[in-house]
């Protein structure tokens, strides 16, 4: 049980987080890069549902205004767990963006040391005439101590039809945290997002779309919420991005 510090604390950080949502819904903007740095670690019969909103400043109409995403996650193994997501955009409309499976097996524990790792294999449709496509994520996490660590992951992502071009593209990206535990029992962190384009023809630098900022978390019994703000690093990605999330554990 947290003690009485710690729970009057949770309705100021709500407080806090809305007013910053509320800030970027009013504003002109859209979302985007509704994506995390996500571990490989699994954990047998552990489950958990979680709600995303996000936000950026681009005026991209291929990416809508505003995207939601609902998933659910269940590890069925020590080493197996499955995630369904689903995902909604408003583009003057409410409308059906995608839906993704995600496959993480957990081949390397930490329970050996400080490193464990798991590749992610995930499938998603799209709609609408946009390409479908599968993707493999190469995860990482180094524990430092208890409450300090930093997570890797390398991405590779292959359309399996074709996109508006015609053709079926191979991009590579990676993606990489550093986060530590308050005795609070809030989390603070830093996330980067790096794309680097097509396998065969990777971007020039400025082309490249590289994403930096920081990140917050606060857990509540079985409850969580999290904010993440990224600021563009190059002039190919968007100056400003804005996510927030709402999750529970079963």
């Amino acid at each position: 049980m947290l003690c009485n510090t710690r729970s009057a604390a949770v309705p100021s950080l709500l407080s806090s987080i809305l007013l910053v949502s509320s800030v970027f819904s009013i504003s002109n903007l859209a979302y985007a890069n509704n994506g995390g740095v996500h571990g490989p670690n699994v954990k047998a019969g552990t489950s958990s549902a979680e709600l995303r909103m996000n936000t950026t400043n681009t005026d991209d109409a291929r990416d809508g205004r505003e995207q939601y995403r609902a998933h659910y996650q269940r590890a069925f193994s020590d080493s197996l767990q499955v995630r369904l997501v689903l995902q909604y955009r408003d583009f003057g409309d409410f409308e059906y963006d995608n839906a993704k499976a995600e496959f993480l097996y957990n081949y390397k524990k930490a329970s050996s040391g400080k490193y464990s790792a798991g590749l992610r294999l995930d499938l998603r449709t799209r709609r609408g005439q946009r390409p479908e496509d599968i993707a493999l994520h190469w995860t990482h996490q180094y524990n430092f101590s208890s409450s300090v660590f930093a997570r890797a992951i390398a991405i590779i992502d292959k359309n399996v039809s074709e996109n508006g071009a015609g053709d079926k593209p191979t991009t590579i990206a990676s993606r990489f945290s550093l986060t530590r535990k308050l005795e609070s029992g809030i989390w603070l962190g830093a996330e980067l997002y790096n794309s680097y384009g097509e396998l065969q023809d990777i971007d020039d630098a400025e082309d490249q779309q590289h994403q930096l900022g920081p990140t917050i978390m606060y857990s509540h019994q079985s409850w969580y919420v999290y904010a993440r703000y990224l600021h563009g690093l190059t002039s190919a990605t968007e100056d400003h991005n804005f996510q927030f999330r709402l999750g529970k554990r079963f």
